[in-house]
């Protein structure tokens, strides 16, 4: 059975996609208390939303720990993410009762980001350094069980 729709559905639609994109950003997930580099926010939110400018910053091949990694994986700590197989990071719109996001600086010109689902005990981490004076990224841990602490 075809299904058609009215041309009031189609508007309908098309209004609430306008509406949803012409929302206000919700304000960056880095802090601006002055514990990050001060130009890490913005590098940051570009990263996200520049995907030219994301594969110019990462660090290939990129050393880390695909999703859903195997024991031999973790342990031989040899798996590196390439260029051509890259999927590209958006912005995450996480809900703060099963997400956490942290950034620790780790030095002026090293920052972690960690996100934990909380109640599975699953995470993920990337590790930027600025290099040449430029971010980038040169760590990738996808989602994975995290170590009991």
């Amino acid at each position: 059975m075809k299904k058609i729709f009215s041309v009031s559905s189609i508007a309908f639609g098309l209004c609430m996609l306008c509406m949803m994109a012409c929302q206000k950003k919700d304000k960056s997930p880095v802090p601006t208390d002055g514990s990050m580099p001060a130009d890490f926010a913005s590098f940051y939110e570009k990263f996200h939303a520049d995907t030219a400018f994301q594969m110019a910053h990462i660090s290939f091949p990129l050393k880390g720990v695909p999703m859903h990694a195997d024991s031999a994986t973790i342990v031989e700590d040899d798996f590196y993410f390439q260029k051509p197989l890259w999927i590209l990071h958006r912005p995450m719109v996480l809900n703060d009762t099963f997400y956490t996001q942290q950034f620790f600086k780790l030095t002026d010109e090293m920052v972690l980001e960690r996100i934990i689902q909380k109640d599975v005990n699953f995470g993920m981490e990337r590790r930027f350094v600025k290099l040449n004076n430029e971010w980038t990224l040169i760590h990738y841990t996808a989602m994975n069980p995290l170590a009991k602490k």
